[in-house]
């Protein structure tokens, strides 16, 4: 549900995108050492709970009368999420552009995804451009949930099973409003985990779905948990938690959302709820989770705090941030650490500590450039959009402002961040080591999708106008 102006007309929910001003709310304890700024003991609240079981669906066996109930209108306009509404750079230095490069490496295989149609034809006629996509991949298997359909299929793109409504992944009615899907298959449990953002048609309440299959066949039954957003006693609520974000470790599957008013313009920052990912596997009819709320860093509220996909041993759960308040382009991340994970399956609360280091400069993109057509296609805002930790190291990447050699025009694209351990067997989370500057490739000519569909088609011919930055991230050592 991010930038993005939707509608589900004939009694389906309309949604323009969730965006608000993000309010200065000053961080104490701040320590500056080398590059990094550190916050320890950072306030916050933590809070435990358990969830149940909230129905099942059997895929093979999807039911035909699920509820047609309508769920009205959804009165919201476009807000921005910044001061600033152009995009743009102010006190920072210009961003550059890698060297552009031609080289490709051969695509292993390509296939039609959701299309409009398939939202078309099983969301009675609704269609979303672009959507919200998911897309997980495992046993052989693809899912792919966008708003506001999905389908399932073999890698080589043949077909499982699907299209289908999205709302049926999560046990909704058909014509209840959702947003916003997400999905990943966990290798090391052989499990599936999906989510998606409800509001309920008087909007009067919000969850967050997540769906479990823990059985490696995403065709066979899912389980389905609601995490409540509606925070009743919240600014400006009942609440909804939009843009739910989604990552896992060995101990927990995290969920991060951004807490906005159902009604009105209040945002009350990042929410982040760490879920016990043996009691999901174990598909226990009381699952520990722990909810984090009232989260601030670098002098302002969080927002879309993202949790990593954590790949191989970690002695935490790494979460990133981009920081740029009034979206006049800032050079500082956010970055976020939850120690003593086990204690959530405990039902204990782990530790959540943040600090902001210094990156390189990125701004708010401007629109890209479509070929064959005069408008521009819009480029997003500069929120960070996916994190990974493998092997020690952390990535991520967000959407940005770049300048490219002998072009005098500003264009939209994408920078990459390593943000490397110091010692990848050492205790201290917050522990990093120093890069020397590098920088390694960059896409601007020849940029190829390993899966294309309809959505996207267009991108192919316009990433030749869009230069991929990768960044340049420069760390000291410091501690939390």
């Amino acid at each position: 549900m991010r930038f993005s102006t939707r509608s589900k007309v004939g009694g389906l929910l309309s949604l323009l995108a969730i965006v608000t001003i993000i309010t200065a709310f000053m961080l104490s304890g701040l320590v500056f050492r080398g590059t990094a700024t550190h916050a320890s003991n950072a306030q916050y609240s933590a809070t435990p709970g358990t969830l149940t079981p909230a129905g099942t669906v059997n895929l093979r066996n999807v039911p035909t009368n699920l509820s047609l109930a309508a769920g009205g209108s959804f009165p919201r306009g476009p807000r921005p999420i910044h001061s600033v509404k152009a995009p743009g750079l102010s006190g920072v230095q210009p961003i550059t552009s890698s060297p552009i490069t031609d080289q490709t490496k051969s695509l292993i295989t390509k296939f039609n995804g959701v299309s409009s149609r398939d939202s078309a034809v099983t969301n009675f006629g609704a269609q979303f451009e672009p959507p919200d996509q998911g897309l997980c991949v495992g046993n052989g298997f693809v899912v792919e949930p966008v708003n506001s359909a999905f389908t399932i299929y073999h890698t080589d793109g043949s077909v499982v099973a699907g299209p289908f409504n999205v709302n049926v992944l999560f046990d909704e009615g058909l014509k209840q409003f959702t947003s916003d899907p997400r999905c990943y298959f966990d290798k090391s449990t052989n499990t599936w985990f999906a989510i998606i953002v409800f509001i309920n048609a008087p909007f009067t309440g919000a969850r967050t779905d997540l769906a479990v299959n823990t059985s490696g066949d995403p065709t066979t039954t899912w389980t389905v948990y609601h995490i409540n957003g509606t925070d009743q006693k919240g600014l400006g609520c009942p609440c909804f938690g939009d843009q739910p974000l989604l990552g896992i470790d060995q101990e927990n599957v995290y969920i991060s959302t951004n807490e906005f008013s159902i009604l009105g313009p209040q945002f009350n920052g990042a929410q982040i709820y760490a879920i016990s990912k043996s009691d999901l596997v174990s598909l226990a009819q009381h699952i520990h989770f722990v909810h984090f709320g009232n989260l601030s860093i670098g002098g302002a509220i969080a927002a879309s705090v993202q949790p990593a996909i954590t790949t191989g041993p970690s002695n935490a759960e790494y979460f990133m941030n981009s920081l740029d308040p009034n979206g006049t382009g800032d050079n500082r991340l956010g970055v976020w650490a939850i120690t003593n994970e086990q204690a959530v399956s405990q039902g204990k609360i782990p530790t959540l500590s943040s600090l902001v280091i210094t990156s390189e400069a990125y701004a708010i993109p401007p629109g890209a450039i479509q070929k064959g057509a005069s408008s521009l296609l819009d480029a997003g805002d500069d929120r960070l959009q996916q994190v990974r930790f493998i092997n020690g190291d952390l990535w991520g990447a967000l959407d940005t402002t770049v300048t490219i050699l002998n072009d005098t025009t500003t264009r939209a694209g994408a920078a990459w961040f390593q943000v490397p351990r110091h010692s990848r067997h050492c205790h201290d989370p917050f522990r990093f080591k120093l890069l020397p500057q590098r920088c390694v490739y960059s896409i601007a000519r020849r940029a190829e999708f390993v899966r294309r569909h309809p959505y996207s088609s267009a991108w192919n011919d316009l990433l030749r106008s869009c230069c991929y930055s990768l960044g340049r991230l420069f760390l000291g050592d410091f501690r939390p």
